[in-house]
């Protein structure tokens, strides 16, 4: 083969090796970046995570009441002659057909405002929060729900939805035992 015919064809093939190289390179640049980049929002949700736990109220159960009577006379609620337990405890559950229970919290965690809770189980919760916010290390919130006898010892929940001190919107959801003094938050953990 002439040595003209062979300059073009080594030409081509230098340039065609040049090309691929640098097609491989951009391709691991890029798959790099978006592996830096999936990084990247992995730690910021595990920061947001770490943030949603530590930030906002820590709920606990104090006291169970079960009293006889309807929620629209819930404050009236009679409390030297109520079924009261404490956490851990079974309560006495009085035998009449209408019986309304209230279960004191407190507040372990930070001081939260504009709160407002979502049932999520089919018990309808009301839930009195002291007017100036949830605050920490007072028992300021008071779950009041009808007792429904087939349920007791069962799973309910509900969601706390609030907003923190610098302003952040946040929910955290709560389960507690219909008709137990217990309450766990279940998310987050």
């Amino acid at each position: 083969m002439p040595y003209g015919l062979i300059v073009p064809w080594v030409a081509a093939g230098i340039s065609l090796i040049a090309l691929s190289i640098t097609a491989i390179k951009w391709w691991q640049e890029r798959r790099d970046k978006r592996i830096e980049e999936a990084r990247r929002k992995k730690a910021e949700s595990e920061i947001d995570d770490r943030n949603r736990r530590a930030l906002g109220p820590r709920l606990r159960a104090e006291r169970l009441w079960a009293n006889v009577g309807s929620m629209e006379r819930s404050h009236e609620f009679d409390l030297p002659s109520s079924w009261v337990s404490k956490p851990g405890e079974t309560t006495k559950i009085p035998d009449a057909e209408e019986i309304t229970v209230r279960l004191l919290l407190s507040n372990d965690g930070e001081t939260v405002f504009d709160v407002r809770t979502e049932n999520i189980t089919e018990t309808a919760f009301t839930i009195q929060i002291d007017p100036n916010g949830l605050r920490s290390g007072k028992g300021v919130v008071e779950v009041y729900y009808h007792l429904n006898r087939l349920r007791i010892g069962q799973p309910d929940r509900f969601k706390i939805v609030f907003e923190t001190k610098d302003g952040r919107k946040m929910s955290h959801i709560y389960q507690a035992g219909h008709g137990v003094c217990e309450l766990h938050r279940v998310d987050p953990k």
